[in-house]
């Protein structure tokens, strides 16, 4: 089992208020551990868990982060558009 504390991303379902199909959202927040069946994910000392449903719209892409003074804003964008 990994260190402890690192980022949990989850799904957010969301309905479609335009007519088109509903969409899904990600969210990020802190956490001291893992959840039972997360993915895990290491990198320079930063742990990123996946909520097991996200994985399969997460397996092309690449998560970044910018820290800023008061805030952490994270992106996620397809691999071929990454810097």
């Amino acid at each position: 089992m990994p260190g402890s504390h690192g980022v949990r991303i989850t799904a957010l379902p969301q309905a479609s208020t335009n007519g088109s199909s509903p969409s899904t959202i990600f969210d990020f927040y802190p956490v001291e551990s893992p959840d039972d069946g997360d993915e895990v994910i290491e990198e320079r000392g930063v742990q990123v868990f996946l909520e097991p449903d996200i994985v399969p719209y997460l397996e092309d892409k690449v998560l970044d982060a910018e820290i800023g003074e008061r805030e952490v804003r994270f992106l996620v964008e397809d691999q071929g558009s990454a810097p």
